[in-house]
């Protein structure tokens, strides 16, 4: 391996060993033989080494609020403010693509509501990849109950599985912000196409 990417021995070695050790963190089977270990789906091992980086730790601060401001995240994290927001600044790059902005003194989201949803929902689907359900504190399977009733009850057909699962990962963005008091600014206008019938 260390021939094959042009690293040295030592390099390699220390990168395993890092490795077999997150992998026992990950798997919680300390000692496990190493093929048991290195088994692991790839997508899932991805995952765990996404939901123990910073940004993501980051996304669930600004979702369920469990820091009072960008301080106690900081202390939390045992990290400098420079490395955070240097370690943020593609996520914050990609928040403005949708018009959303963070605000680090109260740790929150500002923007149009609408934006912000979108912005969550997309950014939490980057980050799995559909690997796992991202959000403790709402059911995955009721989610999915909710979404295959409002396709049953607008007759809009089966959706493939992909675009399931991220409308059911926006019913979840969406409930966790209504929960905080966030709510949509709802003009026909400009929400609803005028159709004889309902739309979503």
């Amino acid at each position: 391996i260390a021939s094959l990417t042009g690293r040295n021995y030592g390099s390699v070695y220390n990168t395993y060993n890092g490795l077999v050790e997150t992998l026992e963190t990950m798997t919680h089977h300390k000692d496990a033989p190493t093929k048991k270990l290195f088994n692991q789906p790839s997508s899932e091992v991805r995952l765990y080494f996404v939901q123990q980086g910073q940004p993501y730790k980051f996304l669930e601060a600004l979702l369920y609020h469990r820091y009072s401001n960008f301080e106690d995240f900081l202390d939390h994290e045992d990290t400098a403010k420079a490395t955070m927001l240097r370690h943020l600044k593609p996520v914050r790059d990609f928040a403005r693509k949708f018009g959303v902005r963070f605000s680090y003194e109260t740790l929150s989201l500002q923007g149009d509501e609408k934006r912000i949803r979108v912005f969550l929902t997309i950014i939490f689907w980057m980050a799995t990849d559909g690997a796992g359900w991202p959000f403790e504190e709402t059911d995955r399977d009721q989610k999915g109950r909710e979404i295959d009733a409002i396709i049953k009850m607008f007759d809009m057909g089966k959706p493939n599985l992909v675009t399931r699962e991220i409308a059911m990962y926006y019913a979840a963005v969406a409930e966790q912000r209504a929960k905080d008091g966030h709510s949509l600014s709802l003009q026909n206008t400009h929400f609803a196409l005028k159709y004889p019938v309902p739309n979503v």
